[in-house]
């Protein structure tokens, strides 16, 4: 977080901002917001990147081939208790969405 303050601080209105829970509960408006921000014509297979026949090369080649879901929306709260002292110790200015214990 304090590195994108600081590129948004170097770049302003350069970044778009986007979050992961954005991108998974509507994948097609994400998509079009991205592709607008980067000055493409959105396409439908743009939402839809498991649909791909194209070449893998990356460990996570089973990843994309699934359908983009919501799974891993909040996965981390699991492991809440362990990271108590990792999560206290985040500057609330930066994470405002995580709340301290």
């Amino acid at each position: 977080a304090r590195m994108m303050a600081h590129w948004h601080k170097v770049l302003p209105g350069q970044i778009l901002d986007l979050s992961y829970e954005e991108m998974v509960s509507d994948i097609d408006s994400a998509s079009r917001t991205l592709a607008d921000w980067c000055g493409l014509e959105w396409d439908a297979a743009m939402a839809r990147p498991n649909e791909s026949a194209g070449q893998v090369l990356t460990m996570s080649a089973a990843q994309i081939r699934q359908p983009v879901h919501q799974r891993s929306v909040g996965g981390w709260k699991a492991h809440e208790t362990m990271l108590g002292d990792f999560i206290d110790g985040l500057d609330q200015a930066l994470w405002p969405e995580i709340e301290s214990n």
